[in-house]
């Protein structure tokens, strides 16, 4: 289950930056809290090119970070985003009784941030598939419902991974 976790978290924590980037949403903040969430990843060491390209960012004098958040800020951004799954934790799920209590809910806080983030994945494509159809001012409505959903997305995203450091230890180092 916790190998689940961990991955889940990898793959979050990826999709959570690529929304805020999109959406010109990042901070300095958010590059060193997903650093650090990155870093306690297994996953990242067949890989470090994410890290790298945070580390440069963070580097950046205070103008030059601007530039990059404007840079990478897309005009009219459509997100493909993926629905997630926990099948282990799920099948698992009524014979948790044995676990510290503490750690059961951590598992179920996980369960229903995901739950809210796959909503809002819904939520974006419903949107998405409506701007095909509508014109006008509803089409901008429309629109600004969509940017909502996705950016609601990396929202609960950070709060699913957030759950998941309290419950997985580092595998960092």
């Amino acid at each position: 289950m916790l190998s689940e976790l961990r991955d889940l978290r990898y793959r979050v924590a990826l999709a959570s930056f690529r929304a805020c980037s999109t959406y010109g949403d990042i901070d300095r903040e958010y590059l060193v809290w997903l650093e650090a969430v990155l870093r306690s990843c297994p996953e990242i060491k067949a890989d470090n090119s994410v890290l790298r390209l945070i580390e440069e960012h963070l580097a950046l004098d205070d103008k030059a970070f601007k530039e990059f958040v404007r840079m990478s800020k897309e005009e009219n951004p459509a997100l493909g985003l993926k629905k997630y799954a926990v099948p282990l934790l799920d099948a698992r799920l009524q014979s948790l009784w044995h676990l510290p209590l503490s750690f059961q809910r951590g598992l179920l806080a996980v369960r229903t941030h995901l739950n809210l983030l796959n909503e809002e994945i819904d939520q974006s494509r419903y949107y998405f598939g409506l701007t095909f159809t509508i014109d006008g001012d509803n089409h901008k409505r429309v629109v600004e419902n969509f940017v909502g959903a996705q950016r609601n997305f990396a929202v609960q995203a950070k709060r699913i991974i957030n759950e998941i450091q309290k419950l997985v230890p580092s595998d960092a180092g």
